[in-house]
């Protein structure tokens, strides 16, 4: 007893056991002396010692999966270091179960452990559980349902959001206090519910659904590109039969009285038409500039939802952004077409009419 006492109280177990000494010298402890000994709150650092497993459920910290501290159960002589025994597993399992439905959930209120989903509103869900449920709910359900939500696809937040759905509706008519209750004992048919609406998603998340939708995407993102030439295909026809006329109209001032006014209003009316294409062009390119953005838009949401399909219909990706970049070499090809008939123009101009300017 006395070597127990001098490592009970020895400074360096001062924060671990609640044991102060009321009478006696702790520095010196010998057999025959007598000390008289005070006991404070247990450290649940170190560990709880409960009579049932009632009494264990009640810590809820405990019964959520988050506590850190062991345990030991009198009336099962079973303690948290077993973890072979069924209570553990069993414990354990809901530990995880919590830990899956927190992404699940809105949130999770360790201080108070409540999972919050929101559902049409604030939905409640306190991890709150009887003996008697602990050791009869479906083990192997719940092992499953956790580690499907625990999977990381590409589908992580579908799955969530199905069994955000599927938790709200299975539980919609139980009391607050009730609900954890009720989950483990309906944890299978809370899978039931998950898998089916997963089966769901799935089908219309099908390859050929997406095939499908992409061929639409092409087809019709390769519509709005080619209308950006369309759009503006009588301005460029303009361009050659325009400088023709100006050149030809063109004449020198001394053959007709007036003309070099004439020659001047040729020459505004053709740097009038020049700048309104120029404004076309840059309206198209701006087009263009958009129609690129929807594509990338459109592949990073399907990367988003399935990075193995996404690679799969890269090329139809790939070639839209081909067709964009040709379309906008065309454009500049144009621009510097009009800019060299507008030179021509005005060299033609220049040279009939300078002596008279």
């Amino acid at each position: 007893m006395a070597e127990l006492l001098r490592e009970v109280l020895s400074e360096g177990n001062a924060d671990a056991f609640p044991c102060l000494v009321e009478h006696g010298d702790s520095d010196s402890i010998n057999v025959g002396d007598v000390l008289h000994l005070g006991f404070g709150s247990p450290r649940t650092s170190i560990g709880l010692v409960l009579e049932s497993i009632e009494a264990l459920l009640r810590n809820r910290e405990i019964a959520a999966g988050t506590a850190e501290h062991s345990w030991y159960v009198v009336n099962e002589d079973i303690g948290s270091w077993e973890t072979n025994s069924d209570l553990c597993s069993r414990i354990e399992a809901i530990k995880k179960l919590v830990s899956a439905f927190e992404s699940s959930a809105a949130l999770f209120d360790h201080r108070k452990s409540v999972l919050i989903f929101l559902r049409n509103g604030r939905f409640d869900v306190p991890i709150s559980y009887s003996a008697d449920t602990l050791l009869k709910f479906d083990l192997v359900a719940a092992r499953s349902l956790a580690e499907a939500l625990e999977l990381n696809d590409g589908h992580s937040t579908q799955r969530r959001e199905i069994c955000c759905t599927a938790v709200c509706e299975l539980l919609a008519n139980t009391p607050s206090e009730n609900r954890f209750n009720q989950l483990l004992i309906k944890i299978a048919e809370l899978k039931v519910r998950f898998d089916d609406g997963y089966r769901l998603f799935a089908a219309s998340f099908s390859f050929d659904k997406i095939r499908d939708e992409a061929e639409e995407m092409r087809i019709e993102y390769t519509a709005k590109i080619h209308k950006t030439l369309a759009d503006i295909q009588g301005q460029l026809l303009g361009i050659p039969i325009s400088t023709i006329v100006v050149a030809t109209q063109f004449k020198e001032v001394t053959t007709t009285p007036g003309q070099l006014w004439i020659n001047i209003a040729i020459m505004v009316g053709a740097t009038i038409f020049c700048a309104l294409l120029f404004i076309a062009l840059w309206n198209q390119k701006h087009s263009l500039d958009v129609i690129s953005e929807e594509v990338d838009r459109s592949e990073a949401s399907l990367k988003k939802q399935n990075v193995e399909l996404a690679s799969r219909f890269s090329e139809i990706f790939n070639k839209l952004r081909s067709r964009i970049f040709w379309h906008e070499v065309a454009l500049s090809i144009i621009a510097l077409i009009a800019i060299v008939a507008w030179i021509l123009g005005f060299a033609v101009f220049w040279m009939l009419t300078q002596a008279k300017l």
